[in-house]
């Protein structure tokens, strides 16, 4: 197991030298071929970031074998949908939180694009097999792998939103649960467990490492009752609890009436947005995590701390099986 770990992280330092030598040019002249994301008119932060992972990969896995070929992003689309302190300068949703992918732009070239991958909503397991085939130099590390590498290249917060996160984030303890629980706008529509649930898992799984086991948690909720139970007891079950200091009780809520998606005060999208991004980079820290597969932000977290840990986060997945995953301890 340990030969493979290591087998693993070699084919990872490969795979971001790679990345960085495709995307990061001395010269954008040189570019040849690009593909263009087109996001979908939404602010989902779990549906942007996992579309930008998979235009990375359809252009690394379909026209890997030309290295003058490169991923860029389209121009801001959908003003709406975009924090008001990005308006004037023209940023996307994505660079307003987000290094760019690449060190080029379209119009820094005349080359003519190679394809324009459009986001759209579909059935996300059909996307994840046909887009995230590994080329073959890395197909035997299988397409989680995979997804979890270019999803750790993409992930670059921006000068300004680390400076933002400075104040929300801290270091955990060693061997942390990581606890995803969504309620607000995803009850009832999605799977939508009690806090009881999540203990009790976090005390199944706690309960296979009899030699050194996880003693903390950490909780990524949209829930403020959950949040206030974890800051006023500090523990949880037994464990010692941790949440990032952000104020949860602004997040999707029931009486809204809507999906955090279709929220129209700007003001309140970048709190909603950097609140997210404070939340996966706590949950990367975590040796084990705690959520619904259903939930594109509970795979962006595991895939994430998949990379950070450089091995396969033990999980419990509540939700319906996705990508190969059951909802099962490994």
């Amino acid at each position: 197991e340990q030969r493979e770990l290591q087998r693993q992280a070699f084919a990872a330092q490969a795979l971001q030298a790679s990345l960085s030598s495709r995307q990061r040019k001395i010269s954008c002249k040189a570019v040849q071929r690009y593909s263009i994301w087109r996001p979908e008119d939404s602010i989902s932060f779990g549906v942007t970031m996992r579309e930008h992972v998979f235009a990375l990969s359809w252009v690394v896995t379909h026209i890997g074998t030309l290295p003058s070929a490169i991923f860029v992003e389209a121009k801001q689309t959908n003003a709406n949908h975009v924090p008001r302190r990005c308006k004037d300068s023209k940023l996307s949703f994505w660079r307003c939180y987000f290094d760019p992918p690449s060190s080029c732009a379209a119009g820094d070239h005349d080359a003519e694009p190679f394809t324009k991958v459009e986001a759209k909503a579909k059935d996300f397991s059909r996307e994840f097999s046909e887009l995230l085939l590994p080329p073959l130099e890395w197909r035997e590390h299988g397409r989680w792998w995979f997804f979890a590498q270019i999803l750790g290249y993409l992930w670059r917060p921006s000068l300004l939103t680390r400076r933002k996160l400075a104040n929300m984030t801290h270091a955990l303890p060693r061997r942390t649960i990581g606890l995803h629980i969504r309620h607000g706008d995803a009850c009832p529509t999605r799977t939508c467990l009690d806090l009881g649930a999540y203990v009790a898992a976090a005390r199944a799984l706690a309960s296979l490492y009899t030699d050194d086991p996880p003693r903390s948690i950490y909780v990524s909720t949209d829930d403020a009752a959950v949040a206030r139970l974890c800051v006023n007891e500090g523990r949880l079950a037994g464990f010692e609890c941790h949440i990032a200091h952000h104020a949860h009780s602004q997040i999707g809520r029931p009486d809204d009436n809507m999906w955090i998606e279709e929220i129209a005060d700007t003001s309140r999208q970048d709190r909603i947005a950097l609140s997210a991004i404070a939340d996966i980079e706590m949950l990367r820290q975590c040796d084990f995590f705690i959520g619904t597969f259903e939930s594109t932000y509970s795979t962006l977290a595991w895939s994430l701390a998949w990379f950070t840990k450089r091995r396969p986060v033990p999980f419990v997945n509540f939700g319906p099986q996705y990508f190969g995953c059951h909802g099962e301890l490994v």
